[in-house]
């Protein structure tokens, strides 16, 4: 009876290895976060972005898109060049 647990075991292990080493890179698509590499947030355009809560945390050339809607729901977006930024007034 130990066999079948342990081989169960064992292949999630090995899958999990697997999941992570395809993990997505910056600008793969996702549909969840879990499916980028660490350190990366799938965004609302379903893509794998830098996470970030300030633009210091984003390279050069790209803002911290953060968006806060009308239930005050906060939404960490990652990344994002500056000239997709939409100016609000």
């Amino acid at each position: 009876m130990r066999w079948p647990v342990l081989a169960l075991f064992l292949g999630g292990c090995l899958l999990g290895a697997d999941a992570r080493k395809y993990a997505g890179e910056v600008g793969d698509s996702c549909e969840e976060t879990f499916q980028c590499q660490s350190g990366l947030v799938c965004n609302s355009s379903r893509a794998c972005a830098v996470a970030c809560i300030d633009d210091e945390d984003c390279p050069d050339g790209q803002v911290c898109n953060i968006e806060i809607d009308d239930s005050f729901d906060i939404s960490f977006d990652g990344c994002i060049d500056e000239d997709l930024v939409e100016e609000t007034t």
